[in-house]
């Protein structure tokens, strides 16, 4: 996946709630059933400040006081027709959880700015989907958590250390190192992964410490822009994801920024008290795993609410491609999804567990 930050500050969230049912499908072709147990969608809208979240909710046919969790995007994978969500969306109802994924604000349906989104802020949107699922008919409204994979396990995460009113969470594939330090890991396995060599990867990293330091009141505008001007005609440069000319502060230190690459998930991960389930693959290119597991281990040895688990072999998205390519354009990650059955059966077991399923 590319770069997992977003800007991290305030928000506040207010809530209003509109669903309507939509019946399910039937398929009249002779050699099709209907599915057991069935399985229901409901579009639903509601409001985040001024911001308002259109989504989809799928649910168990038949049931009350159904459980139920939000789903948090990755970077880029903004919208709730990618594949990544599609087996959240027919597993989960399958025993018994009902599942929410709503476009990203400034995408799909929602409205507000793609722009210039916080941390903060796309937390406290997925909050206010779960309050509104605790609004919703049929859904037992102490029986709501959260989802992520990658910048959504950061957001996870996030929510959970942010509100009393969520049950669990689950974060998947969710880096435990600063943004700089994950995206340093990720252009050097991009470069290899793609061939660029040494001297490109040198020169990449290069730029991405001559902008980091600028950002941070070191050097100057003019150098960091000639810099910039120059890596633009190499053949790496969308790949070590800089930021463009047009993106360079004339004056610095850039707090914004700073913000980004400075944040620290163990903050948040310190502050969950609700059941929390970490997953990592054991071959992500995107990810630390390593380095993410070894900050982990002695938080979850003193917190027993915390469990992990890494997926041997399993990429960013918990799938097993034949060849790595760590593709990032948009066609590609539409269609990628889990592939791990061991990834789904610990977490439905995971969730039986902590929600009561079946009893």
């Amino acid at each position: 996946m590319p770069p997992l930050s977003r800007m991290l500050a305030g928000a506040c969230a207010t809530l209003c709630l509109s669903i309507a049912p939509v019946e399910a499908q039937s398929n009249d072709s002779g050699y099709h059933a209907d599915p057991i147990p069935g399985l229901t969608q409901q579009p639903v809208q509601f409001s985040n400040g001024d911001v308002h979240l259109s989504g989809t909710l799928y649910m168990p046919e038949h049931g009350d006081h159904v459980p139920a969790v939000v789903v948090f995007w990755g970077a880029q994978a903004p919208t709730r027709e990618f594949a990544l969500y599609q087996q959240l969306a027919t597993g989960l109802p399958a025993i018994g959880v009902a599942v929410l994924v709503f476009d990203r604000r400034g995408s799909g349906q929602s409205t507000g700015n793609a722009e210039h989104q916080t941390f903060q802020e796309l937390a406290s949107d997925g909050i206010a989907a779960l309050h509104t699922l605790q609004h919703t008919p049929r859904i037992d409204p102490k029986r709501v958590g959260f989802w992520g994979l990658s910048q959504g396990g950061w957001l996870s995460i996030l929510a959970a250390s942010q509100t009393s009113d969520a049950a669990f969470a689950i974060a998947c594939s969710a880096p435990l190192v600063t943004p700089a330090d994950q995206m340093t890991f990720a252009v050097s396995n991009l470069f290899t992964v793609r061939n660029y060599g040494r001297e490109a990867l040198d020169q990449a990293l290069a730029l991405r410490r001559t902008q980091a330091a600028y950002s941070a009141g070191h050097g100057s505008y003019e150098a960091t822009l000639a810099a910039t001007r120059q890596a633009t005609h190499q053949h790496w440069y969308n790949d070590a994801f800089p930021r463009d000319t047009d993106e360079l502060p004339k004056t610095t230190p850039d707090t914004a920024w700073l913000r980004v690459m400075d944040y620290d998930p163990i903050t948040p991960l310190e502050a969950v008290r609700i059941p929390l389930l970490i997953f990592y693959g054991g071959a992500d290119p995107w990810v630390p795993v390593a380095a993410s597991v070894a900050r982990l281990k002695p938080i979850a040895a003193r917190k027993p609410n915390i469990s992990y688990y890494v997926i041997a072999n399993a990429d960013h998205v918990l799938s097993f491609p034949v060849k790595q390519t760590m593709d990032w354009d948009k066609g590609s990650l539409e269609n990628e999804k889990p592939e791990s059955a061991e990834y789904f059966l610990v977490m439905a077991s995971w969730l039986t567990r902590h929600l009561g399923l079946g009893t």
